[in-house]
């Protein structure tokens, strides 16, 4: 699957997830910054960052998702599948999983605590119940298989 499609589908996601964080401007920290999500054992990484965009007179955030950046990003998040499902999900918390060594943080100390807290605080009821559905199977079947 080309990668701009594979970009354009998670920031569509994203930005329909986050939509009342993108209104609240509670994911401002991220804007100008760079997170890249990197999925060790698939491998897959993809970058996220939060812009302000006008339209029609009015100012709103917006995310932004690359496959690909040209610089350096602020902050990293890396893990295995298996964590970052477990992260999603609420079933582990990225603290736990930081000093279990399973999640790996590096560069922006600040930022990365900033996405720490973020995460923490997500009230994920209002998510799709499809993808929270789906998210949980995977994490269960994970869980019991040997």
């Amino acid at each position: 699957m080309p990668s701009s499609f594979q970009s354009w589908v998670a920031q569509t996601t994203f930005s329909n997830l986050l939509a009342e964080q993108l209104t609240d401007e509670s994911l401002r920290f991220l804007e100008g910054h760079w997170l890249a999500i990197i999925v060790s054992d698939v491998p897959y990484q993809f970058f996220i960052s939060v812009r302000d965009v006008e339209h029609s007179g009015l100012r709103k955030q917006s995310i932004l998702v690359k496959s690909q950046i040209e610089q350096e990003p602020d902050v990293t998040f890396s893990g295995d599948i298996d964590s970052l499902v477990s992260i999603a999900v609420r079933e582990q918390d990225p603290d736990t999983l930081f000093f279990q060594r399973k999640l790996l943080v590096t560069g922006n100390t600040e930022l990365g605590l900033q996405v720490k807290n973020f995460l923490d605080e997500l009230d994920t009821s209002a998510f799709p119940s499809v993808v929270l559905c789906a998210l949980k199977k995977y994490n269960d079947v994970m869980q019991t298989a040997p």
